[in-house]
């Protein structure tokens, strides 16, 4: 599971570049190991996680520890009724690898969809607080306003130099 966590992002992005961006004299069966990457590792792994947490009894998650170890990084710090965050961190984290992985032509799009997903995930940490602990609300928070105001500072860089 923590190896699942680790490497989605770059599973995700490499996987949709091979598929959509790689030059056309790139072998067939890259384009075939990427699709199966993608749709089993990437996209069936996660709908069956997603599917896992959201059918789970409250019991099972957090008072079995053989269950507790096993998603450990999905759910530790979570209220009981949160969750489904871990759904909205991977819908985050996909639309990301999408950015850097299928939307490289161009950088005013990557930069807009960006934006927008910071602020979403942003609006989503703020309204909700999906963390037990105060301090790991503001952390979360915190570093989601960094990155929210790095994606903000990435427009510099799309204006011509003069």
């Amino acid at each position: 599971m923590r190896l699942f966590d680790l490497a989605f992002f770059g599973l995700t992005a490499t996987a949709l570049y091979q598929l959509v961006v790689s030059p056309p004299p790139s072998p067939l069966y890259y384009r075939i190991i990427a699709g199966i990457v993608f749709g089993i590792l990437v996209v069936g792994f996660t709908l069956y996680l997603c599917y896992r947490l959201i059918r789970a009894e409250r019991y099972e998650l957090f008072g079995d520890t053989g269950v507790r170890y096993t998603l450990f990084p999905l759910y530790n710090s979570y209220r009981d009724s949160e969750t489904w965050m871990w759904c909205a961190l991977i819908a985050y984290r996909f639309v990301t690898a999408v950015v850097a992985g299928a939307i490289t032509s161009s950088p005013w799009a990557q930069v807009i969809v960006l934006l927008v997903a910071e602020s979403i995930y942003l609006g989503i940490l703020i309204w909700r607080k999906p963390y037990e602990d105060h301090r790991a609300n503001g952390i979360t928070i915190a570093s989601s306003v960094i990155r929210l105001i790095m994606v903000i500072n990435k427009f510099c860089f799309l204006f011509p130099s003069f």
